[in-house]
């Protein structure tokens, strides 16, 4: 039908102009993006990962870890497929760092 493809054509070209405008506005942006989800994530850390265990620098090498909540795993899985720790390293964290910032991927 005629009509139902004009439909999908406006939309799909409102939906493509839609990304263009994103694209458009995250490279404007940028900085004040990344500052805010810099300071997000830093407080995720802190305020709502949830470990039973924290490893210090003298006890990194041997520990026992039971994870904490859904955010917690994920910050744990981001941690230990990237090779990371933190927003930025280890003293993101204040009460000692999890041990998936000494696990290799």
């Amino acid at each position: 039908n005629k009509c139902l493809l004009i439909t999908y054509a406006i939309i799909i070209g409102v939906l493509v102009l839609l990304e263009i405008g994103c694209v458009v506005v995250a490279y404007f942006f940028y900085d004040k993006i990344v500052g805010v989800m810099t300071t997000a994530l830093a407080g995720a850390l802190n305020s709502t990962y949830d470990s039973t265990w924290a490893v210090t620098p003298s006890n990194a090498s041997n520990y026992v870890y039971t994870p904490g909540g859904l955010l917690s795993k994920g910050i744990d899985a981001i941690q230990i497929e990237f090779s990371c720790c933190g927003v930025n390293n280890y003293t993101d964290y204040i009460n000692g760092y999890p041990a998936s910032c000494c696990a290799s991927a």
